[in-house]
């Protein structure tokens, strides 16, 4: 089976060239209860739900540092991208 972040993980020109993300990322923000933004968006997108299983138990940061180094990513690249200021400890 195909990894999830595999998408998520390609470098991308400019912030928030993937439409999808951005989209992702503004109804997170619009909605009063982000739990259920994230429901609402694990509902309609099959690859959301697999990543979210990966995460399943573990700290989400942690999960996606792995899945960096693993590739040999810089983590800090792909939250620029997508316009998080960097989580401390990183």
């Amino acid at each position: 089976m195909a990894n999830p972040l595999n998408n998520l993980f390609q470098t991308q020109s400019s912030p928030m060239a993937n439409p999808y993300l951005g989209n992702m990322m503004n109804m997170i923000s619009a909605m009063n209860n982000p739990q259920k933004a994230v429901q609402q968006i694990v509902s309609q997108n099959p690859q959301i739900a697999q990543i979210m299983q990966m995460c399943n138990g573990k700290d989400p940061k942690d999960v996606f540092m792995a899945e960096c180094q693993r590739r040999g990513i810089d983590p800090q690249q792909i939250l620029s991208q997508l316009g998080v200021n960097k989580p401390q400890g990183l």
